[in-house]
């Protein structure tokens, strides 16, 4: 008997490719969102016939689906509501990457309750056995139905790429509680002579982590870890270089009446508040948020440690990007990374430092004023034991020289490990059982982390090793994402295939 799926934001032509494969492997897709109309051939097309194709720029609008009518729409009770209350915060944090304009937050909160009775009767009504993601879901309206399923009791299956570990895609159905993975660490850790059981592929990668420095950095490795180059500044006209050679090859009119079009024609954007926008204003946005990462860089750099002192002892703390997914939901409440700072410092060593470095694309991401504000900076710098360092300083050396790392969920803590360095993890990275990872909720667990430091623990390396060897039986071999596959050694086709295998497998045991 088939399967009913929901696939909720399965936008890329890989994507389209998977959801395609699934279907033809059995999994009846009953309801699907993404962000444009999926080019599904002709021959193809039979397998959607009776699917609701919904516009995520409408779900995160709170617009239902054209082919969804309840016959027996059921009014949210206090039940579900009291059960949703703990999601709420988290929820409205990640709409606010939608509103381009000022929202109030009663407003917001109606939009979440309307989310929650939307996808709360979506669930009831299509009965699905399965709600598939193509990454932990953190845009609003995908957590709050994640968490209706979990709640209803609905097979979750999500898929996260496991960087830095290239070219592997995890699945899982709670990103807090990655029971599958931690069950083949344990096999692993059962097996007899399991230390001459690792594959090749896991100890060169161990190899190569362990030998990277900042002056020696791998091709493929570089393309995720912030030196693949300095961002292209927003311009609001075209440089004077480029008319010159637009003219000279003849392509000057094409060219302008080009980019004339694009300032005046109007496009869908993702908002709580379904609009429009031309490329005239978002250039003008893009402007305007630039001016704000400039003066938080400014902030930073003003109170940053020039020349840190790399000999004396040290926690490293990588700021992460905000908002993203990585903090907000897979954080939890250290989606305040002050939070995280001030507890680390009330239970650091006499003489020792914390030394946190802002994330290197912080201040070129449009949505940087919802990640930082005005003061940011000034706060973490005001205490003695808490030290900004350059964020041109490689994070390899700054991870050689520590006593160990602090993150939420940051790729920065398995380095650590594999380097043979104890990370401390405030959130649920896909690492968290890692050997050498140190689980922090609170005060209390931070001292017992922080004194296993100060007493010189050590990651064992078989068993990091162990867990490495887990990932590589457990996770697919393939990209998400097409900037993924740049220097992987996979075809597209071969990704593909091995995703469907991965996404069935999940969804069927």
């Amino acid at each position: 008997m088939k399967k009913k799926a929901i696939v909720i934001d399965f936008t890329a032509d890989i994507h389209s490719d998977v959801i395609v494969g699934l279907a033809k492997r059995s999994l009846d897709i009953i309801y699907w969102t993404s962000k444009k109309k999926m080019d599904i051939s002709e021959e193809d097309s039979d397998l959607f016939v009776d699917t609701v194709f919904h516009s995520t720029y409408d779900a995160v609008a709170g617009i239902p689906a054209e082919k969804v009518i309840f016959k027996d729409e059921q009014l949210v009770g206090a039940g579900v509501v009291s059960h949703m209350k703990q999601y709420e915060s988290q929820t409205l944090a990640m709409m606010r990457k939608f509103t381009f304009n000022e929202i109030p937050l009663k407003k917001l909160q109606r939009m979440y309750n309307t989310y929650i009775h939307y996808w709360y009767n979506v669930l009831q009504h299509l009965k699905p056995d399965v709600v598939l993601f193509p990454d932990v879901p953190h845009i609003g309206y995908n957590y709050v139905l994640y968490q209706l399923a979990k709640m209803l009791q609905i097979k979750t299956v999500i898929s996260k790429r496991t960087s830095p570990i290239p070219d592997r895609v995890l699945f899982y159905e709670d990103f807090t509680n990655l029971k599958e993975l931690k069950a083949e660490i344990g096999r692993i850790a059962q097996e007899e002579h399991h230390t001459k059981n690792i594959d090749g592929t896991v100890l060169d990668f161990m190899k190569q982590v362990n030998n990277i420095t900042s002056d020696k950095i791998p091709a493929q490795y570089k393309k995720f870890t912030g030196f693949s180059g300095k961002e292209k500044e927003v311009e609001f006209l075209p440089r004077l270089s480029s008319l010159k050679r637009n003219i000279v090859e003849h392509k000057f009119t094409k060219v302008v009446t080009g980019y004339v079009w694009m300032l005046l024609h109007k496009r869908d954007v993702c908002a709580i508040q379904r609009q429009k926008r031309s490329g005239l204003q978002a250039k003008i946005g893009n402007i305007e948020n630039r001016a704000m990462c400039r003066r938080f860089r400014k902030e930073y750099r003003c109170l940053q440690v020039d020349k840190p002192d790399l000999s004396v002892p040290y926690i490293y703390v990588p700021l992460h990007r905000q908002p993203e997914g990585t903090t907000n939901p897979m954080g939890g409440i250290f989606d305040d990374q002050i939070l995280m700072i001030d507890i680390l410092r009330s239970c650091l060593p006499d003489g020792w430092n914390l030394y946190i470095k802002e994330h290197p694309t912080q201040w070129k991401f449009p949505l940087a004023h919802l990640g930082r504000f005005k003061g940011y900076y000034t706060y973490i710098a005001s205490h003695g034991n808490v030290k900004l360092v350059p964020t041109n300083i490689p994070g390899f050396d700054l991870i050689d020289n520590c006593r160990g790392v602090a993150t939420v969920t940051g790729t920065t803590g398995l380095e650590a490990v594999m380097k043979g360095k104890p990370a401390l993890a405030f959130g649920y990275p896909i690492y968290m059982y890692c050997e050498g990872v140190l689980r922090v909720r609170d005060t209390k667990t931070c001292e017992e982390a922080m004194s296993r430091v100060y007493n010189g623990y050590t990651p064992n390396k078989e068993k990091v090793l162990q867990y490495l060897q887990a990932v590589e039986r457990t996770a697919a071999k393939a990209y998400i994402h097409k900037r993924h596959g740049i220097h992987s050694g996979l075809t597209h086709n071969e990704s593909v295939n091995n995703l469907i295998d991965g996404f069935f497998h999940a969804c069927t045991f």
